[in-house]
């Protein structure tokens, strides 16, 4: 064989690619090679599971059985210690990457899921996963994931509550990107746990995504409006870059809050602080107003997209303001407007030109999802309020423009002034 093959990383993307082609007549070939080949094939085999049942196979025959409410899958026979021992030494340590594992699946193979996470070692199950992607998670389950079997996790993806959510960080994490979607919106109590909890064990954590699913239009409780303070656990993590949290109502902040956030997360490229699809606002609330874009082009130069919702009609005067940095997405969502004009003047000093401006209840949800009584809130959010948005964004690319005009005319005069400026010889 030639000595190119006992370069590993030549020998893997060949493999890699050999995995990957549609010609299946003999897939084991490679395995037949050599031992080397046949290791490293297996790397890329087991590296990613999208489907538990490969997984579970490894320890026994599996068999349908009648449920209460479906057909589940379990073991023919109780799994042998050497199944176990063949498991650990072949299969645990290759396997980086789990999921997606959807509900109906960790149902499905529930009863095995029990019994392997009965008779397993103390130790986790898989010590090499760095990216879990599992749904319907209740912390509740002993076929779930546990807590203490995932210190080596990089990518967190689960549905859960926010509250069964929350006991999986209990000890230091590795955690980068972590993603937690929920049925219904949670408590402000519920949040600020979870933000506390990820805050004090993920302190090297880049991407926090906390939204739900529901779009139901109760009215919510004073006590359950999220506030700053609810968030302000989270701020000790560094190198945020992306951060989205739907609520069911505003949350109550107002402009200093988000400069404390933007001096907190100079790295920050994504920020979502809004209502997911919008809810009754509630009185005396903190409120944000367009200042707020100000502190976040100082403090964050990567920010290219930004949600808010703006309800605090004060405009600041001229001043020299930074510029966001091209392209800039920035979206309202349903945020009352009185004066498109002042706005629409005072956001042409912020804006690159590549820019885009949302507005609106639906361009944020999914597919075949609408908001269904916006009138609820205000007859003006379909209304007025979205004409006087569609205004701003209508008169924005002529300002911007005349922005960047005016300050190549001003760098023209001011290389006038110096090439007339006498010189002394």
């Amino acid at each position: 064989m030639h000595r190119v093959f006992d370069n590993n990383e030549i020998l893997r993307r060949i493999l890699h690619r050999h995995n990957l082609s549609d010609d299946k007549r003999n897939p084991i070939a490679p395995v037949l090679v050599c031992t080397q080949w046949s290791e490293e094939y297996l790397n890329i085999l087991w590296l990613r599971l999208t489907d538990l049942k490969p997984l579970l196979r490894l320890f026994g025959q599996l068999v349908v059985s009648k449920g209460k409410y479906k057909l589940l899958q379990k073991y023919k026979n109780w799994p042998t210690h050497a199944a176990w021992l063949r498991f650990e030494k072949k299969y645990q340590n290759r396997i980086h990457r789990l999921g997606p594992i959807s509900n109906d699946s960790a149902l499905d193979f529930g009863p095995a899921l029990d019994v392997i996470f009965r008779i397993k070692s103390a130790g986790p199950l898989l010590p090499k996963l760095h990216s879990l992607k599992w749904d319907g998670y209740s912390g509740f389950g002993l076929g779930e994931p546990s807590g203490n079997g995932l210190a080596n996790l990089t990518v967190l993806q689960i549905h859960s509550t926010y509250s069964a959510a929350s006991e999986i960080f209990v000890g230091e994490r590795n955690l980068k990107d972590i993603t937690i979607t929920s049925h219904d919106p949670a408590s402000a109590a519920d949040i600020r746990k979870l933000l506390s909890r990820i805050g004090q064990t993920c302190t090297c954590v880049e991407e926090v995504k906390l939204t739900f699913e529901s779009n139901s239009r109760e009215l919510i409780d004073k006590s359950d409006v999220v506030t700053f303070e609810d968030i302000t656990p989270i701020l000790r993590c560094p190198g945020m870059k992306w951060f989205m949290l739907s609520t069911a109502c505003p949350i109550s902040m107002d402009d200093n809050d988000i400069q404390k956030l933007a001096e907190s997360w100079p790295s920050l490229v994504s920020l979502w602080l809004s209502s997911r699809s919008g809810r009754l606002v509630l009185p005396n609330r903190r409120r944000l107003s367009f200042k707020s874009l100000i502190h976040l082009a100082y403090h964050c130069p990567c920010l290219f997209y930004a949600s808010l919702y703006i309800d605090d009609p004060c405009i600041p005067g001229p001043e020299n303001l930074p510029v966001f940095s091209s392209p800039f997405n920035f979206d309202v969502g349903f945020s009352p407007i009185e004066n498109p004009a002042e706005i629409a003047s005072f956001l042409s000093k912020l804006f690159p030109v590549n820019f885009t401006l949302w507005y609106g209840v639906d361009h944020f949800l999914s597919e075949g999802e609408h908001w269904e009584d916006p009138d609820l809130i205000s007859p003006n959010i379909k209304g007025q309020w979205s004409e006087r948005w569609a205004t701003v964004e209508s008169f924005l690319p002529q300002l911007i423009q005349m922005r960047l005009d005016a300050e190549k005319l001003k760098q023209e005069v001011a290389r006038l002034k110096i090439k007339c400026e006498p010189r002394w010889y």
